[in-house]
């Protein structure tokens, strides 16, 4: 694993120090001092993993979101034997991203948070990186900071990244796909899609064990599959599915019913953990005071709608 930088500008008075002093620390930190004010620029060293698709084995990529579930999961409590996110209040910036280089002859580094699995960024070629239209100053202030930034003209939400490109059941998964994804996003162009497919091979398979098993098969066999209902269905439901498991009284029933789909997009209800754990295989929960995107969108669209019979009624 890998430790890669990135720095943080604080500030603190210290009118004592001659202006144009500079001075170095072991640990990386440089100070400047402009206008009789201390500008500390500290680096955080946020653990870095690599996956490498030319030559990757069913063992290389189990090893790989192995090793990205452990990051995402340090001082984590468990609920029914299963890791809860940190929430943001006790993420400290330091510790909140991981990053996730991707190999294919180009590399793609991917900015994941660990509160929620999302990847919140990456960079490419000619030292450009690329954030989402609603990136956080947080984000921006300490990701990629020693590159182009650019903000994308959309959100990371599901169905806006799906409008952009196609549906993800029909997107097929798999190591050539991957292969396409990073060498698009190398380049920067037209993105939406390359996204979908690094997001969902990444950040779901680290939720989902069922996921990681279809992409392991993929990789052995040289193949490719296409998520259909069910697969679909977990990914946009993991906040509710997540909060039930926590709410359970007894761990094992649910206090409000999980609704997936089957394959064949016909209605899954879930009342419970056994059956969740079967037809899932959930590994990592996200915090129940923490929001996923798929809420935050219903809560977009449904202001949206609420604000558009208020204009029609007055």
């Amino acid at each position: 694993m890998l430790l890669h930088p990135m720095p943080h500008l604080t500030y603190a008075a210290e009118p004592t120090l001659d202006p144009l002093s500079r001075e170095k620390t072991s640990l990386g930190a440089s100070y400047h001092v402009e206008q009789r004010y201390l500008y500390k620029i500290t680096y955080h060293a946020y653990p870095s993993i690599s996956f490498n698709v030319a030559g990757a084995t069913e063992a290389s990529y189990r090893d790989f979101i192995g090793e990205l579930r452990e990051i995402v999961s340090r001082g984590t409590r468990t609920v029914d034997g299963l890791p809860v996110l940190n929430p943001e209040s006790k993420v400290l910036v330091g510790n909140r991203f991981v990053l996730v280089r991707l190999i294919n002859g180009d590399t793609v580094t991917l900015a994941i948070d660990v509160v929620n699995l999302y990847v919140v960024a990456f960079s490419g070629a000619n030292n450009k990186s690329y954030f989402f239209k609603d990136a956080t100053t947080l984000q921006l202030k300490n990701l990629f900071v020693d590159t182009k930034q650019t903000k994308l003209s959309y959100t990371s939400n599901y169905d806006i990244l799906e409008k952009q490109s196609k549906k993800r059941d029909q997107l097929p998964l798999g190591p050539t796909p991957l292969a396409d994804a990073i060498t698009r996003l190398w380049n920067g162009r037209s993105v939406a899609e390359p996204l979908l497919v690094v997001i969902q091979m990444v950040s779901e398979v680290a939720r989902f064990k069922r996921i990681e098993e279809q992409v392991r098969k993929s990789i052995t066999g040289r193949n490719t599959f296409t998520p259909k209902g069910l697969i679909v269905s977990m990914e946009n439901e993991w906040s509710p599915m997540s909060k039930q498991v926590q709410l359970s009284k007894d761990g094992e029933h649910f206090i409000k019913s999980v609704q997936l789909q089957d394959d064949n997009y016909k209605p899954l209800i879930v009342n419970d953990f056994s059956t969740l754990s079967r037809y899932t295989m959930v590994a990592i929960l996200l915090d129940q005071s923490s929001r996923s995107n798929i809420d935050l969108a219903e809560d977009f669209v449904n202001n949206e709608l609420f604000n558009s019979e208020t204009a029609v009624t007055t």
